[in-house]
């Protein structure tokens, strides 16, 4: 489901087709609130199968002195959780990170078996390792990836190239590098309509595609594919509608819906409860195209 079918299924339950009452911009912002909401709930179910992770090479970070290494976190990287030392075909160890700001590092320490290495929060944000690393290749930062917010946009410079420029976005497109790195786009017009490619690098404007588009694609419509399980699809639709019936004021509507929306929750939270017995989809994850 891409984003631009869920918006259309959201006008029309809220009998907004014409968009008198919300532009597509506040249903994507509702949107982006309620994936956030879901994932929330994915990442708390007692599985790391929300986590990402980046892989730095020892020898690419900063040195600040003597033994002390820095390196600021990809803004994609929203909530730090493990720090992992990798030597080549092995792992050293994980351990995890324990947030505090910088002047109570002495509390906020991981002790790095072997390595003699500790690390504390840096400034603006940076993390600093401290100790004899020497003896390691890569640092494996393991994170909740920051959410990225949806958009749909209009595509131009590319002719069935790799890559496609963002020029016109309705949503709160985030430029950057690699936000929207692993996820889906779907051509919502032109002789593309339908072919999903998955994004492999994103650089500022830039998204570029693993296998091209089979068409020229400029001045075609893409959208991204919503980031969630096709079976909760619903419930997610189901949760923007009753956050739109809110805001009209729709209190009936809202009331008459409450039934399947509670009804639809707990399918969710079975849901995953089946996920979580066997090999779930890591979602938001750059292992999807590694």
């Amino acid at each position: 489901m891409n984003v631009r079918a869920a918006i259309l299924r959201v006008r029309e339950r809220i009998h907004d087709r014409d968009a008198r009452a919300f532009d597509d911009e506040e249903i994507l912002r509702a949107f982006d609130d309620a994936i956030s909401d879901i994932f929330t709930v994915l990442r708390t179910h007692g599985d790391s199968h929300g986590l990402d992770y980046d892989d730095i090479t020892v020898t690419t970070l900063t040195r600040v002195e003597t033994d002390v290494y820095q390196f600021s976190p990809a803004e994609r990287i929203a909530d730090p959780q493990l720090l992992e030392f990798l030597n080549p075909g092995a792992s050293v160890g994980t351990y995890p990170l324990v947030k505090a700001p910088l002047e109570q590092k002495d509390q906020a320490r991981g002790v790095f078996p072997g390595s003699r290495a500790v690390w504390h929060w840096g400034p603006n944000g940076s993390i600093q390792i401290r100790g004899h690393i020497a003896g390691f290749t890569t640092l494996r930062v393991w994170y909740i990836r920051q959410l990225a917010p949806l958009f749909y946009f209009v595509a131009s410079g590319a002719s069935g190239e790799f890559s496609l420029t963002v020029v016109q976005e309705d949503g709160t497109f985030k430029p950057g590098d690699n936000v929207y790195t692993g996820q889906r786009f779907e051509a919502v017009s032109g002789p593309n309509l339908g072919f999903v490619r998955r994004c492999t690098s994103h650089v500022e404007q830039v998204l570029t595609f693993t296998e091209p588009f089979p068409y020229p694609t400029a001045n075609d419509n893409f959208a991204i594919v919503v980031p969630v399980p096709d079976e909760f699809a619903n419930y997610l639709v189901r949760i923007v509608t009753q956050e739109m019936f809110t805001r009209q004021g729709s209190e009936e509507e809202r009331a008459a819906a409450e039934k399947k929306l509670l009804m639809m929750q707990q399918n969710f939270e079975s849901g995953i409860a089946v996920r979580s017995s066997g090999e779930p989809t890591r979602f938001y994850s750059s292992r999807i195209v590694r």
